[in-house]
Formats: structure tokens, sequence, C-alpha cells
């Protein structure tokens, strides 16, 4: 059930506080939803710059940063899901759209560094959608945290000798051995 179907009297009798103890603070169902998700929200923002801005400058960190990424996303699930599947109705409702636009502005950097600049618009959306998905697909698993951490890693792995298969003898790939 997402925000649009949640009742916030339903809301209140799960949490075992009256209508009124949450209306004394938040003026409605909406304001209560984003005081949830605002800091994880900016929390996400800050760190996914942090570790585009590292990877980008020292793409051998990848592992390392999807591992870090991963360690945000485990310990604010809820949140995170919250964002990514239950915001319609909310002003976080393009949320999840403008983090796979995020993503696909990162792979097409990636690209123009390391490849030939050239990659076909649709790969990059398959790429950023597989990447989206993976990623929610461990968060929504029940793993402990060695567990996803280590299948991150390797999933980071796979998607590296991919990117570095299709950008292998282009004009940028010396950069990448640096």
């Amino acid at each position: 059930m997402g925000f649009e179907k949640a009742s916030l009297r339903r809301i209140c009798q799960k949490a075992g506080v009256t209508t009124g103890a949450v209306y004394f603070f938040f003026r409605n169902k909406e304001e209560l939803f984003c005081q949830i998700v605002s800091d994880t929200a900016n929390e996400l923002s800050v760190l996914g710059n942090e570790l585009l801005e590292l990877e980008f400058h020292e793409l051998e960190t990848g592992a390392d940063c999807d591992a870090r990424l991963m360690e945000f996303l485990y310990r604010r699930k809820d949140e995170i899901l919250l964002l990514l599947e239950k915001s319609a109705g909310t002003r976080y409702a393009s949320y999840s759209e403008e983090l796979y636009r995020q993503i696909r502005e990162m792979f097409s950097l990636f690209f123009q560094r390391f490849g030939d600049g050239a990659a076909e618009p649709e790969l990059i959306r398959i790429l950023a959608e597989m990447r989206m998905k993976g990623f929610l697909e461990l968060l929504k698993g029940d793993y402990s945290m060695e567990q996803l951490l280590r299948l991150t890693r390797q999933i980071g792995v796979y998607a590296d000798g991919g990117f570095r298969h299709l950008t292998a003898g282009q004009a940028h790939n010396t950069d990448m051995e640096n």
C-alpha cells in the first residue's frame, strides 16, 4: 500500500497514537510522510554526488562506492522503499524518476570519459534500469549485511567487466587502466 491508499487513522492505530496527537505535530498525512523520508532523500543525494565524484576520478573505487551506497540504502531500507515505491501523491512522487535520470546522466558521463562518448541513449536507459532494479532486488531480499555487501561487490565486478568490454579499444580506454 502506498501513500495515497494509506489512511492516517490506520497509521495512527498501528503506531499506537491518536490522530489528534499526529495533527498536533503535522498538518496532514503528506507532511508526516515528508518528515519520515526527507532526511534520507537529502542524505542519499549528498552521498550519491560524493560517490560519483570519487568513482569518476578513481574508477577502481567502483566496488567500494557500490558497497558504501548499498550500506546506506540497507540502513535506511524502509525510507528508501517508501521514496522509490510508495511516494505517489506526495512532493516526492517524482523522486524515483529523478534518481533514474541522475543514474542515466552518470552512465553518460562515464561513457564520455572512458569510452568514445557515443553510447546509445537506449543502452544507457537500460543499464540505469538494471542498476536500480538490482539494488532494489537486494534491498527487498532477506540478506544479512555481510551477504548484501558481498553480492553488491560481485554485481559491481560483473558490471565493471561489462563496462570495460563495451569501452575496450575506444579512444579513452587508457584512462581506465591508470
